[in-house]
């Protein structure tokens, strides 16, 4: 009996001295969509190295001294039965919020049904700030701004609690976190009450799918190849989109045909860009060739704007047939294709898959 009188008494100590603490805190991180995790951190600098009870939503546990090594021991945490954070699961929400790179804008777009605090993207061991606070509803385009401080200072996260989400987030980058400005679960019941309670709700999307918008402006372009001479013979400027791999294959056969052995053609994803090659023509000497300036779209059609030289009087020339030709890589999907010269002349143009041979 003495001995059950004295258990009694060292609980109800226990929670004395809990409840007296006006260092006790809770720290929870809820995640929702490609997650469903809570992780939640207790914090005492008062607490002594005997255990102290309480109970979460009517259920006993045991706090005492952080003893546990691993990357959710933080400074100033306590172990929970054992563990160093308590992990339990949050509520299944519908997936609402999402985020897409569109690889022909170089841009991202935003869709969400909640309110938001922020979006950011771990991307390539890189933090960027997609958007600040947003409203439920919103829909629209994003530029990434690096960030050099992460997670830190996002929702109510401590820096030690930041690092400690980064190191488990980049094991499954690219990954999306928006900051939800309410959390769809209540706090944890405690029982004793902490003096703080903090709460920080991510939306975590693990993934960047692409999404191909042309609404028009600026097209982001590679030039992959630029030469002298090909096989092309016709004396007006040539053009070719291309967005299938065997006809890709030809049309590079064929104008490398003068080079032997022929070099094997380069990789192009046709998932997210479009093959560009552009035939000058041919001429009687050297001197002559084109350079791109830029590339747009209009709706499905890609434009390009380019510069054609030819040589200056007096220029030493080489004596011999040429046919500058190059090959560009340009991000996105066309329908059909448009060369427009310096002065705004519409000098070729190609539906799509339509070889200039």
């Amino acid at each position: 009996m003495k001995s059950r009188l004295a258990t009694i008494s060292l609980f109800l100590m226990g929670c004395t001295a809990m409840q007296g603490s006006p260092t006790f805190e809770i720290h929870d991180v809820l995640f929702y969509g490609d997650s469903n995790d809570r992780v939640t951190w207790f914090y005492d600098t008062q607490t002594e190295p005997q255990s102290k009870p309480l109970k979460i939503n009517g259920l006993g546990y045991e706090l005492k001294t952080q003893t546990v090594k691993d990357s959710f021991a933080l400074p100033g945490t306590l172990a929970v039965n054992g563990q160093s954070s308590l992990l339990t699961k949050t509520t299944t929400i519908t997936k609402d919020f999402s985020v897409t790179f569109n690889p022909a804008g170089d841009n991202y777009y935003i869709r969400t049904s909640r309110d938001l605090l922020g979006v950011f993207l771990l991307q390539n061991n890189n933090w960027y700030r997609l958007s600040g606070s947003v409203k439920a509803g919103f829909a629209g385009e994003a530029k990434a701004t690096f960030k050099e401080t992460g997670l830190r200072d996002v929702g109510q996260l401590t820096d030690a609690e930041a690092n400690a989400l980064q190191n488990v987030l980049g094991q499954d980058a690219p990954v999306v976190v928006g900051v939800l400005k309410d959390a769809p679960d209540a706090p944890l019941n405690v029982d004793p009450t902490p003096a703080n309670y903090r709460t920080t709700a991510l939306y975590l999307q693990k993934g960047l799918p692409q999404e191909i918008r042309r609404a028009g402006g600026p097209v982001k372009y590679t030039q992959i190849q630029y030469a002298g001479n090909s096989t092309y013979r016709s004396q007006n400027f040539g053009a070719a989109l291309v967005s299938r791999e065997s006809l890709f294959q030809s049309i590079w056969q064929k104008a490398n045909a003068l080079i032997l052995p022929t070099p094997a053609a380069p990789d192009i994803d046709f998932n997210t860009s479009t093959a560009v090659f552009l035939f000058l023509g041919q001429r009687s000497t050297g001197g002559y060739g084109f350079k791109v300036n830029s590339m747009e779209s209009k709706g499905t059609t890609l434009i390009v704007h380019v510069t054609v030289s030819s040589p200056k009087p007096d220029s030493i020339l080489t004596q011999a047939l040429t046919s500058p030709w190059g090959l560009f890589s340009a991000a996105g999907k066309f329908s059909d294709l448009q060369v427009l010269d310096q002065n705004g002349n519409l000098i070729a143009q190609a539906n799509l898959n339509e070889s200039p041979f």
